[in-house]
């Protein structure tokens, strides 16, 4: 199927202290995480999908929401930061938190993209290598746009075997960002997605009080 084109204003926010508080090395980091997954990710290209960097905020002093060792109190709080503090001041689409502590590399709301309340998502900068950020990032994009775990008993039809690299929407995602992935679930929920949004006239809609959540 030909997916129409959707472009997806992005925001980074991004811890400062792990980095030595070098605010050079953070933007750095920030924007291979970007490249990785805007230009290289042949996941999203093949979806006609483009996801691109329109704002980059370091907390540079003090974490203006609590980030803590749960994630999803860290979750609620960032998106709750970003819809009142955030949205307001940088117009985007979705806006995803980078933080270096805890135990769980990511977590989004599922089928939230656009959205004020639940666009955007939490991931850790789990390596050295910033791929490894990229990935999930990647990852977290695709449960904001309604896509689920793609496992074989979903039947997720995705070339790309686990030695390889595996599906960008496998449980636990490695480093590699394949350009043959091609999950069928995983399709299957952005064209749904993608159905709602020719359907609405903005770019935020209506949700439901009842979100669901997605981890890594």
């Amino acid at each position: 199927a030909i997916f129409p084109p959707h472009f997806i204003p992005s925001a980074f926010v991004v811890q400062f202290q792990k980095q030595g508080k070098d605010i050079d090395k953070v933007k750095q980091r920030v924007r291979v995480c970007n490249l990785v997954l805007s230009l290289n990710c042949q996941f999203y290209r093949a979806l006609n999908i483009r996801v691109a960097l329109v704002g980059l905020e370091v907390w540079s002093d003090v974490d203006k929401c609590p980030i803590t060792q749960d994630p999803f109190t860290t979750l609620h709080e960032f998106l709750d930061w970003r819809k009142v503090k955030l949205l307001p001041q940088k117009p985007h689409d979705n806006a995803h938190g980078v933080y270096f502590q805890g135990t769980t590399i990511g977590m989004a709301p599922i089928m939230s993209m656009c959205t004020a309340e639940q666009s955007g998502g939490i991931v850790m900068d789990h390596s050295d290598n910033p791929l490894g950020a990229a990935v999930t990032l990647a990852h977290e994009l695709g449960h904001n746009f309604g896509m689920n775990h793609d496992t074989p008993e979903r039947g997720c039809g995705c070339r790309v075997t686990v030695d390889r690299g595996g599906c960008i929407m496998t449980p636990s995602t490695g480093f590699t960002c394949n350009p043959d992935c091609e999950g069928v679930s995983g399709r299957g929920h952005c064209q749904k997605w993608q159905h709602v949004e020719r359907r609405k006239t903005k770019s935020v809609k209506k949700r439901e009080e009842k979100n669901t959540f997605a981890v890594v």
